[in-house]
């Protein structure tokens, strides 16, 4: 089992076109990371033309080669938050940073601070992950924690009165131990944070997973109140269960790309739900119905009410690792069913389409960082209540740069789409970019 989730990891870095950097990643403790049918049937296939409705280009001007800005973002509404993991402080490499955004009245957006621990390590790859709140940011970090226990997985920032943003908190894993930390995922909303971890246990020498949910007491503090786990032993051992994670008002979704419980590989998903004050329980475990090997199902999660979107970058239903999504709708009492699967209507072999999803409502963006030979696109979609999904528009940069991986992370807000392309040579080699859309009405 090991062999083959080791062959499947390196599978998907290979998709994602990180596969070159492998070796510096596992250096720091980072070996791998990721890493429904419409009336039955997938998305109508043929060429799909880019639509061109990009807003603004975001760059850093300080940008260094192989910084990866736009590798994780983020967006609430008038706020954009993106992380840069690999840019360095000096003479540390890889110590990370986050950069935050906001949408000026007239509707461009203006970097208003530059996130960073106060004590930035060397290698930490802060920026790893990034999600955000109105009122706070939250900001992962793949730091190698071989020697150091305890060592903060997340922290937050907050924006005082003077408009100033600081770090007000470091999330601690209470059951920490000496790890290897392969992923980091984080999720927020409003006085709530979830934390999803993959690591390698040093003394068994086995992939773990498990997320951490935290939330804001009444004097300000913010305390870990769960720990989440499969009940399948496969998804918490060695099905990576914690790469993705997701939140809505008293539900959490948290993905096992790796999972073998379908086939090898094929990948999970699990709901989590708060059925008293302060008791989660699982409450689903969602699989395709098309579930193969490989498929890496579970590899990206979106939540939205009543409505889940999970990824398969490494589904070939259209080709080796073409991708897929799919919808799934909560039907009441603790039942979810598969409503749709998404495919790109120009899907092609190696688009590693479902790469990264977000939904917002009735709208779906699903990220294909390999489509075009690795240039990337973003896939809109709409949705209906009987079960129907309708390809809308395909997002492209208006001067996009090869190999740049484009859409391998996405956020939605409120019409706005966000979308990091970070092997994109905007500034310097690999230094990374971020674009912003205006869905269309």
């Amino acid at each position: 089992m090991n062999a083959a989730n080791d062959t499947l990891n390196t599978r998907a870095l290979s998709c994602l076109g990180f596969s070159v950097v492998l070796t510096a990643l596992v250096q720091v403790g980072v070996v791998s990371f990721f890493g429904a049918l419409t009336n039955e049937q997938p998305t109508s296939a043929g060429e799909a033309k880019p639509t061109r409705h990009e807003i603004q280009q975001l760059i850093i001007d300080r940008a260094q080669a192989n910084d990866w800005f736009g590798f994780c973002v983020a967006l609430d509404k008038q706020w954009a938050l993106i992380g840069c993991p690999l840019q360095g402080n000096g003479n540390h490499p890889a110590t990370g940073a986050g950069y935050l955004y906001h949408r000026s009245d007239r509707g461009g957006w203006y970097e208003v601070a530059t996130l960073a621990p106060q004590f930035a390590s060397r290698d930490s790859l802060f920026g790893w992950s990034v999600a955000l709140d109105s009122k706070h940011a939250l900001i992962g970090t793949c730091a190698n924690t071989t020697e150091a226990a305890n060592c903060p997985t997340a922290y937050l920032f907050q924006e005082d009165e003077r408009g100033n943003w600081h770090e007000c908190e470091k999330l601690l894993i209470e059951d920490s131990v000496a790890q290897e930390v392969f992923d980091v995922s984080v999720a927020m909303d409003s006085d709530t944070a979830l934390i999803g971890r993959v690591w390698r246990d040093v003394e068994e020498d086995r992939s773990c997973g498990a997320a951490y949910l935290f939330q804001e007491n009444s004097q300000g503090e913010w305390q870990q109140i769960a720990k989440f786990s499969a009940d399948v032993d496969e998804a918490s051992n060695f099905g990576n269960f914690g790469t993705a994670v997701a939140l809505s008002g008293q539900r959490a979704l948290i993905g096992a790309p790796t999972e073998d419980t379908t086939a090898n590989g094929s990948g999970g998903a699990y709901i989590m739900q708060e059925e008293s004050r302060g008791v989660w329980r699982q409450v689903a475990r969602l699989c395709a119905q098309d579930a193969a090997g490989g498929d890496s199902f579970g590899i990206c999660v979106a939540l939205d009410g009543d409505t889940a979107v999970v990824g398969a970058c490494g589904s070939d239903s259209a080709g080796c690792n073409s991708g897929a999504a799919y919808v799934f709708r909560f039907r009441g009492h603790r039942k979810w069913v598969q409503v749709a699967k998404i495919t790109a209507s120009d899907a092609a072999a190696w688009d590693c389409f479902g790469c990264a999803v977000a939904i917002d409502g009735e709208i779906v963006v699903v990220g294909s960082p390999g489509n075009n030979d690795g240039a990337g696109a973003a896939y809109v979609f709409q949705l209906d209540q009987n079960a129907g999904v309708k390809q809308i528009a395909k997002y492209t940069p208006n001067e996009g740069t090869a190999q740049a991986r484009f859409a391998r992370s996405i956020a939605l807000s409120s019409k706005t789409l966000l979308a990091g392309a970070p092997w994109a040579d905007a500034t310097v080699e690999k230094s990374g970019a971020a674009y912003l859309f205006r869905l269309p009405d």
